[in-house]
């Protein structure tokens, strides 16, 4: 009955069910309480019935109590209640506890609970440890290695297409790139691909960039969709003919020279 009205958004007459259960001895709905305290902002309320829920043997809170913490910035006792959890055998408190260590660039941590994570079947690991692998521009064959089986193991989506895309790049690997991006143009004209096109000129791949942004197939729509990037391209190749400069309204132009000056610093970071 707690859980219905918790549905509805009765939160008053789930907390006085949740009560009673908790009365009746029934451990889980101390949890449950403590949890929805924590989503109505009542902290002290939500820490007490975690608290309790612990004393009383129950895994879950000790994964749902770091929550309450990370969600406070209290990063410390977070981690702490992460770690006890993963010692009770939560496998999501390891995804948790390496995002929160790359939050805090401990980048070493971080890897080694994705891959802990991993090691258990966590299919979101995969992305996240293969994007800190290419965002600190090391262990580029161990990033292929994760992508690929992420989107092996999983339907691939445009994100993770992305990824490979660029990890491939990253690597050195380019057969039937231009196939590649642009069936994935085709399939996810409503993604955002501004990742996508981003790290495309990170690494350096700008004349292809362009070729996409000039073309008569995907043209019109990228330069619509992603016109900061268009003009951030046009400037990279150096093309200001016909007064480019002036043709970006100025409002967004300190945007694209910033822009500009990032990608020419990720470029030079990876060819590095």
């Amino acid at each position: 009955m707690a859980v219905l009205y918790t549905i509805q958004n009765k939160f008053e007459l789930a907390e006085g069910y949740y009560l009673q259960a908790i009365e009746k001895g029934y451990v889980i709905a101390l949890n449950n309480l403590a949890n929805l305290y924590a989503n109505q902002d009542k902290y002290e309320l939500a820490e007490n019935y975690f608290m309790q829920a612990i004393e009383k043997g129950d895994a879950v809170a000790f994964f749902n109590f770091a929550l309450l913490y990370e969600n406070q910035e209290k990063f410390e006792l977070a981690e702490s209640y992460y770690l006890q959890a993963i010692e009770k055998g939560n496998i999501d408190a390891c995804f948790n506890l390496a995002v929160l260590y790359e939050n805090q660039e401990k980048g070493e941590l971080a890897e080694n609970y994705y891959l802990k994570a991993i090691d258990n079947g966590d299919l979101e690991s995969l992305l996240n440890l293969t994007v800190l692998y290419y965002e600190t521009n090391q262990k580029k064959k161990q990033a292929l290695d994760l992508i690929q089986q992420r989107n092996q193991a999983k339907n691939k989506w445009p994100k993770s297409l992305a990824l490979e895309i660029i990890i491939e790049i990253w690597n050195n690997i380019f057969e039937d790139l231009e196939e590649k991006i642009d069936t994935l143009l085709m399939v996810s004209k409503e993604a955002d691909l501004a990742w996508l096109i981003e790290h495309l000129l990170c690494q350096s791949q700008t004349q292809l960039v362009f070729s996409f942004f000039d073309g008569e197939k995907h043209g019109k729509h990228l330069q619509e969709k992603y016109t900061l990037l268009y003009y951030t391209t046009l400037l990279l190749l150096n093309k200001t003919n016909d007064n480019l400069l002036l043709r970006i309204p100025p409002e967004v132009l300190p945007t694209v020279q910033d822009m500009v000056s990032t990608i020419k610093e990720r470029q030079a970071f990876y060819e590095s």
